[in-house]
């Protein structure tokens, strides 16, 4: 039966059709200015090279402060999974702050 149950698996993820790349209505740097209690500082852009040599659609790079704290928020986004593997490498991800817990950190 486990045997029946896993091939029939394995057929099925087989014949899924090809990802397509989605399309987008708004910018997420856009779309994340506005957090309740919380004042974006502005888009911190990315140099070139780097939104390149990660293959990005698209980004957001902010800093946020509610007066007391700021945080910093970066997102990566891709139209695509068939790019998603080589942005979650150790080698290009970004390193994690010491207060801060960092899934790259780890």
């Amino acid at each position: 039966m486990l045997v029946l149950c896993l091939s029939l698996t394995s057929f099925f993820v087989y014949l899924q059709p090809e990802s397509r790349a989605a399309k987008k209505q708004l910018h997420l740097a856009q779309a994340l200015v506005k957090i309740k209690g919380w004042h974006s500082e502005g888009l911190v852009e990315l140099d070139r090279g780097i939104v390149e040599e990660l293959e990005l659609d698209d980004y957001a790079n902010h800093n946020f402060s509610n007066g007391s704290k700021t945080v910093s928020l970066y997102i990566g986004y891709y139209l695509t999974s068939k790019k998603v593997g080589a942005a979650h490498s150790p080698l290009v991800c970004f390193p994690g702050n010491p207060f801060i817990v960092s899934p790259c950190s780890q």
